[in-house]
């Protein structure tokens, strides 16, 4: 009897992981379809945390200007913040702000 029990349990925890997965990969997928079309001077930051008022310019890697190309590689919203991961054209990567001279079309 315990036996048929660990095995129905852990059935449902594998078809759970299962779908866990797979809702994941396709949000991934989602996100990467996104395009974004830089209009102005945009910075990209070496980490994901938000520039704030205090940062300024620390963690600065890159300045997009219009035009330039970035391809998106996840989207993250949270706490009143959007974060944009981002691969530049020289392969590095690193992470975009919420209005800050961009359209993020999806």
């Amino acid at each position: 009897m315990k036996r048929r029990i660990i095995i129905v349990a852990l059935i449902i925890l594998g078809v759970g992981l299962g779908i866990g997965a797979a809702a994941y990969l396709i949000d991934v997928h989602d996100d990467r379809e996104s395009t974004i079309r830089v209009t102005g001077p945009v910075r990209v930051y070496d980490r994901e945390s938000p520039p704030g008022y205090t940062r300024g310019d620390e963690g600065v890697i890159e300045f997009l200007n219009q035009g330039e190309p970035a391809q998106v590689l996840r989207i993250h919203e949270g706490d009143g913040v959007e974060s944009i991961r981002v691969r530049l054209r020289d392969g590095r990567e690193g992470y975009i702000f919420c209005c800050d001279n961009f359209e993020l079309s999806r």
